[in-house]
This record gives structure tokens, sequence and C-alpha cells, in this order.
């Protein structure tokens, strides 16, 4: 993969990369699904480890990211077009609304997140993520 975004890198240094997985890796507990769990017995890192994702975006030099409030996968299209057109209304225009929809229960015992927060579990009330946002910089 390295190979790839340098060769991408090279061809085009204006090139925004995008690289994300699509949910967590599910290694806490007893895999994907949290059944028969007791409540206090969930805590955040098993909630990150069903919803949280990898996400990492190459931004050209020239382009200032401002760090929108990407939430979900859905969020990056928004948050690129914004940044790319400078247009700072684009991002809360063009998002997906905030819906949860968990049709799965068990998934993660019934703590749900919202707006960031977890709701439910040993975790009640705290962010999911204390810094959702890194900079590397080359």
């Amino acid at each position: 993969m390295k190979n790839d975004i340098d060769t991408l890198k090279k061809n085009d240094p204006n090139a925004i990369i995008v690289l994300l997985g699509d949910h967590g890796p599910y290694l806490t507990k007893n895999c994907t699904e949290l059944r028969n769990f007791k409540l206090d017995l969930i805590d955040k890192y098993d909630v990150q480890d069903r919803y949280g994702t990898f996400l990492a975006i190459n931004w050209p030099d020239e382009v200032s990211f401002e760090g929108n409030n990407i939430e979900i996968v859905q969020d990056i299209l928004p948050a690129i077009l914004e940044t790319i057109t400078e247009n700072k209304d684009l991002f809360n225009e063009l998002k997906v609304d905030r819906k949860f929809f968990d049709r799965f229960d068990s998934i993660i015992g019934g703590v749900n997140v919202l707006n960031g927060v977890i709701k439910g579990g040993k975790d009640n009330g705290k962010p999911l993520f204390e810094k959702r946002l890194y900079q590397i910089n080359n």
C-alpha cells in the first residue's frame, strides 16, 4: 500500500488520497457481537472496537484542511468538497443526517453512540474518542 501511495504522490503531487476501513476489527470480548454481556461490562473500548474505523486523508501541501466534524464515512466527500471549493457551508449542506440505525441491538449489547457520546454501558456519557483528529506533517 505504501508503494501505491508513493506512486500516486509521485505521479500527481496534488492528489487527495483517502484510505479508510468500514468498521472496527472486533478484537474485544466475543468478536462481532456483545451478546450476553451486562451493560456495566461494556466499555468505550468495546464500542470503539466495533464502530471506530481507520481514516487517513493525504492533502496536497497547498490545501489547508480545517478538520470538519467527520463522524461517519459518508462525511468524507462533503469534507473534501468543502475544503477544495473553500465553500464553508458545503459540509453542513451535504453531510448525512445523524440518525443512528443500529438494527442489531446485540452488536454492542444495547450501548449506542449519539453525537460522539456513549449512551449506556460502563462509560455512559463519555466521548467515544477523546481526540478524533491527528495531523501528521511530513
